[in-house]
């Protein structure tokens, strides 16, 4: 499963972001794992934090990330317009709810 398979399960509201990927020897390989078979997306929604794993061909897992690891996530994986607007006043905080 690919992230956009997982959109479907979750709702419209929620924010995806993609793993960051660099060509070598012809092959898409992730910032977010180091290698071409496996693969990462990180989704925000309502405050809360989840990072969706899969190997090429498997289900995918997810767990919940706190927002530390999710900047450090986004960071590596160069989501650098976002965390900008993050930096204007826009929270990573987790939902005082609690998570999924």
């Amino acid at each position: 499963m690919d992230a956009e398979a997982g959109r479907g399960r979750i709702g419209a509201a929620a924010r995806w972001f993609p793993e960051g990927t660099t060509c070598a020897a012809g092959n898409s390989v992730s910032f977010a794992t180091g290698t071409s078979e496996e693969h990462e997306a990180l989704q925000e929604s309502e405050g809360m934090w989840v990072l969706w794993h899969w190997r090429d061909g498997e289900d995918a897992s997810s767990r919940p990330v706190d927002p530390v690891t999710a900047r450090e996530w986004l960071v590596r994986n160069e989501h650098f317009d976002f965390l900008s607007q993050l930096e204007v006043g826009e929270s990573m905080s987790v939902s005082e709810e609690g998570g999924p």
